[in-house]
């Protein structure tokens, strides 16, 4: 374990670490998008109080459909602050799918996009909300498609409840929580029937990331995350991995074979987790020739041999 990093009791104390000892440090990025560690406290900060001023406690679950964006990475550590429960929905899931999560893990609020390339989700999200009442509230995180229909609600507005809320009350919400509590909500494939919803706690997360960062401890820590955010390795192994270690999420919301190696030089990215085939459609797709790769120190595979 690297002394470099703290050993802190919960997931969600690290992005506050980070603002404190290292602010303007990049935590994610997006295109043009770049959050910094102050700016990614605060608005988990935001997040959190707005979460309890929708009455989101200890326990609670909260999901999100999305890419692998800044938003599903600040409602999953504001989640953590109160200790309420993350579960990740996978884009690409059909209307089966999401429904068998939706009525498993029971969340009390729903955060998701409208639309992604080809697909609309709006009439999904729809009939989620109606044939589940767990479901108080569904807001869209493309904030300015929300139109009149009262099913949805804007991210934007939704942000703004987090002004009704003191830090002494998010202070107290805060304290409640401990790292051997759950965290996150991971759902198996289910190749042997339903999918199995498997709990890990704050400790589970960071012990993993430090276990990570004892071997594989490139400088600067910037991860290529275009790994879908339900996957234990999008949710674990690179966000996690990278928010423990004060390391930079350099998101890509789909997998663009033709683009990632471009990304890499212009980003410097320092480490890359894929699996096998996603090599191999990496390499069928661009030639590395082309690009300068000297940023990159450590190479992860994992799925097949």
């Amino acid at each position: 374990m690297s002394a470099k990093i703290p050993l802190l009791p919960r997931l969600s104390d690290y992005p506050l670490h980070y603002a404190d000892c290292d602010p303007e440090r990049e935590a994610a990025v997006l295109g043009d998008y770049r959050l910094s560690f102050s700016g990614f406290a605060e608005q988990i900060d935001l997040c959190a109080k707005a979460l309890l001023a929708s009455g989101v406690g200890e326990g609670d679950r909260v999901a999100t459909l999305s890419n692998p964006h800044p938003s599903a990475l600040i409602l999953f550590m504001a989640c953590a602050r109160i200790g309420a429960i993350w579960v990740g929905l996978n884009t690409r899931s059909q209307y089966d799918e999401l429904a068998y999560i939706i009525s498993d893990a029971q969340p009390r609020l729903l955060f998701a996009i409208s639309t992604f390339e080809s697909r609309s989700y709006q009439q999904d999200l729809q009939r989620l909300h109606s044939e589940f009442g767990c479901l108080e509230s569904v807001f869209l995180l493309d904030r300015h498609n929300a139109g009149p229909d009262q099913c949805f609600h804007d991210y934007d507005l939704f942000l703004t409840l987090g002004k009704t809320v003191s830090d002494e009350q998010l202070s107290q919400a805060s304290a409640k929580g401990d790292g051997d509590k759950p965290v996150l909500i991971v759902y198996t494939s289910g190749s042997t029937g339903q999918p199995k919803g498997a709990l890990l706690s704050h400790s589970n997360i960071i012990r993993s990331a430090l276990t990570q960062y004892q071997y594989w401890h490139p400088e600067p820590l910037r991860i290529l995350n275009n790994m879908p955010i339900n996957h234990l390795g999008g949710a674990v192994q690179v966000a996690g991995y990278a928010i423990v270690c004060g390391g930079t999420n350099v998101l890509m919301e789909r997998f663009k074979p033709k683009e990632i190696l471009g990304l890499i030089a212009a980003e410097k990215i320092t480490v890359v987790h894929q699996t096998s085939t996603m090599y191999q459609l990496i390499l069928d797709k661009d030639n590395p020739t082309r690009h300068d790769l000297s940023s990159l120190q450590l190479l992860i595979w994992s799925g097949s041999a």
